[in-house]
């Protein structure tokens, strides 16, 4: 089965102008991970958040790239600082979530989707990943409301789709999970595992 993906937030590109120490640090670390330089990325966060210690951006860039790394603990621990600063941080708490779902503490992580859903309603990414969560914990009702909501928010969002599939498969939903792998084969037929997922789904509808 294709692995449920567990969406982050992206870096956030907005360089920043001025001339002082911990903007021009922060820059240089936004660069450095464009270009996958993740670990002086870090370093370079870290020069700017030595100099500027509230510099939320600063601790949420950092706390991705060493997600990024596969550093979850270290992520987390910034992610909660920069929510320290910025409690309606929403993308901070998107991506602890994530990374507490790498940790399998799936009931954490939802608590920070829900968190992150509150600051920002129409945050596609905190619902489609407490749905993946709530996937987990076998929540299969739960799940399908959230990839429901991602869907509603982004038609086109196939990873949605699939999932929701998947869901819909759990709850002995054939012929919507089917509806659902039929859509993503319309947006992308090459989709990864799909096929498997549309034959083992025709096979259980054969046998009922």
């Amino acid at each position: 089965m294709k692995k449920l993906a567990i969406l982050s937030a992206i870096f956030f590109h907005s360089f920043l102008s001025g001339a002082q120490a911990d903007i021009r640090f922060y820059n240089k670390g936004l660069k450095l991970a464009a270009l996958g330089d993740l670990e002086e990325a870090i370093r370079f966060f870290s020069k700017a958040i030595k100099y500027e210690p509230e510099f939320e951006e600063a601790w949420y860039n950092r706390g991705l790239a060493k997600s990024r790394l596969g550093d979850y603990p270290g992520a987390i621990g910034d992610y909660t600082r920069a929510i320290d600063i910025k409690p309606d941080f929403a993308r901070a708490y998107n991506n602890r979530g994530a990374d507490k779902h790498e940790l399998q503490d799936y009931l954490s992580a939802i608590k920070d989707y829900d968190k992150a859903i509150e600051s920002d309603p129409a945050y596609i990414l905190a619902w489609f990943n407490r749905g993946n969560s709530h996937y987990k914990m076998s929540n299969y009702d739960k799940a399908l409301a959230d990839f429901t909501k991602a869907i509603e928010l982004d038609g086109a969002f196939t990873d949605a789709w699939f999932n929701r599939g998947l869901t819909r498969t759990k709850l002995k939903d054939i012929e919507g999970s089917l509806e659902d792998f039929n859509r993503v084969r319309e947006m992308q037929p090459a989709y990864p595992g799909l096929q498997e997922k549309i034959d083992m789904v025709k096979t259980q509808k054969i046998e009922e």
